[in-house]
């Protein structure tokens, strides 16, 4: 969302919902990395970066350091742990009813 104005989305098939919000999520936040600087450039102003995510499990790991007793993870989810933790995208749980990704489902 850019001022109340629906930018992007991006779709995933995985075989668990916290798996698959975890891809989402690095689909996202690359995508939305690169827009978030495309924005700035133009706009030669400081853009603030949030990460919606309806999914508690998923938050969860994003929010943590480490795999902790996660098997079978993907490089992708600590580079999303590490990318959170600096601070440059700030995360955070977005209610089922405002959720623009889960329309059609």
């Amino acid at each position: 969302m850019l001022n109340g104005s629906f930018v992007y989305a991006s779709r995933v098939v995985s075989l668990s919902s916290c798996e698959a919000e975890l891809h989402s999520m690095t689909s996202c936040l690359c995508d939305g990395i690169y827009l978030k600087r495309c924005t700035q450039f133009v706009m030669n102003c400081q853009v603030e970066h949030y990460l919606l995510v309806d999914s508690s499990s998923a938050r969860q790991i994003a929010m943590r350091l480490g795999p902790g007793k996660l098997k079978h993870v993907a490089g992708r989810i600590l580079w999303i742990q590490q990318t959170v933790s600096e601070g440059s995208v700030h995360l955070a749980q977005v209610s089922i009813a405002w959720n623009l990704s889960d329309l059609g489902t």
